[in-house]
């Protein structure tokens, strides 16, 4: 995640870009990246804002949704 802010603390822009690991079968990948943008960008006043998420396949065990479906991941670059 990458956020602009002016020297008051107003945000001017924000981009995040999420990966979300799929496993073998498509099972709630998309619906974590979809969580992170849900649960993270609304909360803030901005203007200029860009998400970007990417639900790939891999050779690792089948992946799901677990500790409130990606808001803590998602919101955690945000609130630091």
């Amino acid at each position: 995640m990458t956020i602009g802010v002016k020297k008051d603390g107003t945000f001017t822009a924000m981009d995040q870009r999420v990966t979300s690991w799929t496993g073998g079968y498509g099972t709630h990948s998309a619906d974590t990246a979809h969580q992170c943008w849900q649960q993270t960008l609304p909360f803030y006043r901005c203007k200029n804002v860009r998400f970007w998420g990417d639900s790939v396949y891999t050779n690792t065990p089948v992946t799901g949704a677990y500790r409130g479906t990606a808001r803590h991941k998602g919101r955690s670059p945000s609130s630091r």
